[in-house]
C-alpha cells in the first residue's frame, strides 16, 4: 500500500517537527501564539499530520 506509507512518513514528519518544537526557542518576532506553548511550528506542522493520516485512511479504505 504506497498511499499507506506515504501517509505513515508524513504524518510521523509532521509530529517529529511537533515535537522538536517543544524544546526550540520560539522566533523572536512571532513568539508564543497561545498558553505560553503553542508556536507558529507547531501550527504549520498541525495540517502535516492530518494530510498523512487522512493517506493512511484513504489507502486503507481503498485496500478493503
Amino acid at each position: 500500500m504506497p498511499g499507506f506509507v506515504a501517509g505513515a512518513f508524513v504524518c510521523g514528519y509532521g509530529l517529529s517537527r511537533i515535537v522538536v518544537e517543544f524544546f526550540r526557542e520560539p522566533d523572536a518576532h512571532i513568539g508564543y501564539l497561545a498558553g505560553g506553548w503553542l508556536t507558529m511550528g507547531m501550527v504549520l506542522s498541525l495540517p502535516m499530520v492530518l494530510v498523512g493520516v487522512w493517506a493512511m485512511l484513504r489507502a486503507r479504505a481503498a485496500a478493503r
